[in-house]
This record gives C-alpha cells, sequence and structure tokens, in this order.
C-alpha cells in the first residue's frame, strides 16, 4: 500500500470482505477455523489499521471513527452501513446486535455512545446490574480503561444513570469503579443480583447470551419491547430495593438510615446481601454502644444527631 488513497480503499474492501462474511470468531464451537486465509490477512489489515481486534477467538469490528488511517467520508459512510449489517449477522439474530468477548461488550457500549450525533445535549442514560460472579469485585477496572476515552466521556458528560453493584464490591479493587462512576455523574446502589444485564436510553438492552456452547463469552444487544419493557421494570423493582452506596458505606450507621424510614430487619438483610442475624447483631452493638436499651430510643437519638448536624 503506497498512498493513502490506496490504504483506504484496500481497508475499505477489507472491511466489506470481513463485514459481509460475518465473521465474529475464528474457530466455531467445535474448534474449527471459521476464516480462510483471505479473511486472515484482511484482519490483520484492519487490525494494524485499528478498525478490527481480537480478544482470543473473539473478533471484534470496530467503527471507522477506531481507524489510524485517514479515511474519506464516503468510506466512513460504506464502513457504517457495513458495521450495522454485522452487528446482525450470527445465528438468527437477524434484528439483534450479538458480539462475542469483553471486548464485544464494550463495543455495545461504544456503539450506543456514538448512536446519535447530540450525545452532549443528551446523554446516554444507562442503567446497569452488576451481578457477583467473582470475577467483577476482584478486579481494578479503572486501571484497565483507557484514559482518553475516559476524558472523553467525562468532559462532555456524555453519559448518565443508574447502576446497581453486588455488596462485595465494598473494600474491594472494584470500589474504584463505583468511585468514578460517582464523578461522572452516575447515581450507585448496593443490591445481590443475580441476573446481569444493562439497559440504554430506556430502548435497548444488553444481556449475556449462553445459547451457543463453546464457552467463548457472548453478548447479544436486541431493541425488542417484549424484552426490554421487563427488564426495565425488572431494574426499577431492584432499584426501589437497593441501598444508596453512601448509605451502604456507613456501615451501621447505614442500617440505623435504613431502620429510620421503616425498613425491616430482613428487607435490610436482603439489600446488603447479609444474614437477618447479621442485622440484628449489629443493630444491638450499635444500641450498646449508644448506652440505649430500646430500638426506638437508638431511633431517637440518632434522629436528634442527624437533626443536630443538619442545623445551620
Amino acid at each position: 500500500m503506497s498512498g493513502g488513497r490506496d490504504s483506504s480503499a484496500t481497508l475499505r474492501d477489507d472491511y466489506e470482505r470481513v463485514a459481509l462474511a460475518g465473521a465474529k470468531r475464528l474457530r466455531d464451537a467445535r474448534g474449527t477455523a471459521t476464516v480462510g486465509p483471505e479473511l486472515a490477512r484482511a484482519l490483520e489489515r484492519l487490525t494494524a489499521a485499528g478498525l478490527a481486534a481480537l480478544e482470543g477467538d473473539a473478533l471484534t469490528l470496530h467503527r471507522p471513527e477506531h481507524s489510524t488511517t485517514a479515511l474519506d467520508d464516503t468510506t466512513c459512510e460504506m464502513m457504517l452501513i457495513l458495521h450495522a449489517y454485522w452487528l446482525r449477522a450470527d445465528d438468527e439474530a437477524t434484528d439483534d446486535e450479538v458480539l462475542y468477548g469483553e471486548l464485544g461488550y464494550w463495543q455495545h457500549w461504544w456503539n450506543m455512545l456514538h448512536a446519535r450525533p447530540d450525545r452532549e445535549q443528551h446523554p446516554l442514560l444507562v442503567e446497569m446490574v452488576v451481578t457477583d460472579d467473582g470475577a467483577f469485585a476482584g478486579r481494578d477496572w479503572t486501571g484497565e480503561f483507557d484514559p482518553a476515552i475516559v476524558d472523553y466521556v467525562a468532559s462532555r458528560s456524555l453519559v448518565a444513570g443508574r447502576v446497581i453493584v453486588p455488596p462485595s464490591t465494598l473494600g474491594s479493587p472494584a470500589e474504584a469503579l463505583v468511585d468514578l462512576a460517582r464523578e461522572l455523574g452516575i447515581d450507585v446502589r448496593v443490591f445481590p443480583s443475580p441476573s446481569p444485564f444493562v439497559v440504554y436510553d430506556g430502548e435497548a438492552i444488553v444481556v449475556p447470551d449462553d445459547s451457543v456452547a463453546g464457552g467463548l463469552e457472548r453478548h447479544r444487544l436486541t431493541r425488542r419491547a417484549a424484552l426490554v419493557e421487563p427488564l426495565k421494570r425488572l431494574f426499577d423493582f431492584q432499584w426501589a430495593a437497593a441501598v444508596p452506596w453512601q448509605t451502604y458505606l456507613n456501615g451501621s450507621a447505614g442500617i440505623l438510615e435504613l431502620l429510620a424510614e421503616g425498613w425491616t430487619d430482613a428487607r435490610i438483610a436482603d439489600a446488603m446481601g447479609v444474614s437477618t442475624r447479621t442485622v440484628s447483631r449489629r443493630i444491638a452493638e450499635t444500641m450498646a454502644a449508644a448506652g440505649v436499651q430500646s430500638r426506638f430510643a437508638l431511633g431517637m437519638k440518632y434522629g436528634l444527631t442527624e437533626l443536630g448536624r443538619e442545623a445551620p
């Protein structure tokens, strides 16, 4: 490739070849190669230009703004059309967008972020549920994020919304991610939910898709109302049952705050991911420390303390 125009034309042809082939995995569930030599060479060129990425056997085709090679407007427009086709070219998912690997999950987010040109006036509304799957809390997510992308989103206020995280987040490496989300203006609450999903702009959802054997992580984005609307209601239900992050951070004081709001021990235990006995024990310990003999007296003392803090 000798010139910018030749380079752009070659990348356009490569992009079209990969997109129309619907290539998203290098091997199928049986381990058989799904990409021939010609397509493999096209992928190498696209990867070198920032237009594709591999994560194990999972292939992600990036939007044209990722390109490290200058592309003309016509090529970019064509690639966007091909990208929309490629997202749906998987199994029978003609109405959905299917991507593989963790990179595929974040590609869905990036695609939704750029789904409309006026994001600075209409930030992407994210409503996400994170489950305690053993991998989330033990990972320092912020250390893996591209600082340029974080600054791009933060400086333009491109994202807003609500996130539910599991109780194990507190004190874990993932707590830094909560701090980042709150800095971006995202509200965070705590609730032990068994089902991970994310709702974008109230119109699309991304859910894990385990319908294909082989162990390769796969995510499906759909706009079908029959799936989106129930998950929106589920999110609102779990959000109402969740504990605000700062309240959870306050420990025993947070429990007192929830008691003052009329929460039962059982409801507090469910929301905090602990046993009812643990909640009762913490309340008893707080009563002893406060020198009171009843929950009513504890509530009165807590209420008067809070009034004192709010007084000018």
